[in-house]
């Protein structure tokens, strides 16, 4: 099963990933909000 996630920022937007299994895709979806969410808390300070 091939999962396709993209993942755009500022230097190098529509980056493409692809992951063989859907484990895979979790830890990408996991980290990408565990560094969404360490952004917020420092903007917040």
């Amino acid at each position: 099963m091939l999962l396709l996630v993209k993942h755009g920022n500022s230097l190098n937007p529509g980056i493409t990933l692809w992951e063989p299994s859907l484990d895979g895709a979790l830890s990408i979806h996991q980290a990408s909000i565990r560094f969404e969410a360490t952004c917020l808390s420092s903007h917040r300070r």
